[in-house]
């Protein structure tokens, strides 16, 4: 209970952290990004992959 007695004693420190925290959150969320017109279009991954080759025919025409 060491830093919990700390803490208490330092209560402006803690409030300067707080406030710290608040600020650099509010800088944050100002240089966030955001996209006027998103992104709508849907997603498409091309797989390219190889086999190995066989001796027996994949086919079904029995």
């Amino acid at each position: 209970m060491p830093v919990v007695n700390l803490l208490l004693k330092n209560r402006f420190l803690v409030l300067l952290g707080t406030a710290l925290l608040i600020a650099a959150g509010i800088v944050a969320w100002r240089r966030l990004p955001i996209d006027a017109f998103p992104d709508v279009t849907n997603t498409q991954v091309m797989i390219l992959s190889r086999r190995l080759a066989s001796r027996r025919s994949t086919s079904s025409n029995a």
